[in-house]
């Protein structure tokens, strides 16, 4: 008798686990690595082939912008006809932006998503006390 009374004590004074600290990814931090690193958010968030294939695209519509606006200033200052390098700069600066746009609000909602899964997990756990 005495041993299940020392048993029953033990197991009852015994401190239950914490749950595990989750590691906190800042919005804000995120949005801005985003803003002016491209993909800079999602390596911070350890995406990394997002980063790389969003930061590539920012990169290449940049490129292209930066490109098409230079060729547009060049052929204007001479007088020649530029309305086709205008509106290709703009096709591809309004791209740009719009990817731009969508990767400063795809970094915020990703950093407030950080690890959602692992924080959601539903389980079932049956526990006998004697």
């Amino acid at each position: 008798m005495t041993t299940i009374l020392l048993v029953v004590t033990v197991v009852a004074s015994t401190p239950s686990p914490k749950p595990p600290q989750t590691e906190v990814k800042s919005p804000i931090k995120a949005v801005l690595l985003e803003a002016f690193i491209p993909g800079g958010a999602s390596f911070y968030l350890r995406n990394y082939r997002k980063g790389v294939f969003i930061g590539g695209i920012k990169l290449a519509l940049g490129g292209a912008s930066l490109h098409y606006y230079l060729e547009y200033r060049n052929l204007k200052s001479h007088g020649l006809y530029y309305l086709d390098a205008e509106s290709t700069f703009y096709d591809c600066f309004w791209w740009f932006t719009l990817v731009w746009l969508f990767s400063l609000t795809d970094a915020y909602v990703s950093a407030n998503f950080w690890r959602f899964e692992e924080q959601t997990r539903i389980g079932i756990q049956i526990s006998y006390r004697f």
